[in-house]
């Protein structure tokens, strides 16, 4: 079984220490669930510099 079948399969379930003990695809919905509810940013364009 090759090393890539094994991470893709595996390492998608298995909890991890540095995500906060959440298996990677846990971490993944957890992280697009905070970006859903964070308050958006305004963004303003720029003002265009006056020229002569």
């Amino acid at each position: 079984m090759g090393n890539g079948v094994i991470d893709g399969w595996y390492n998608t379930r298995r909890i991890q220490k540095r995500l906060g003990w959440l298996s990677p695809d846990e971490y993944e919905a957890k992280y697009y669930a905070d970006q859903a509810r964070a308050e958006p940013v305004a963004v303003e364009p720029p003002t265009p510099a006056l020229t002569r």
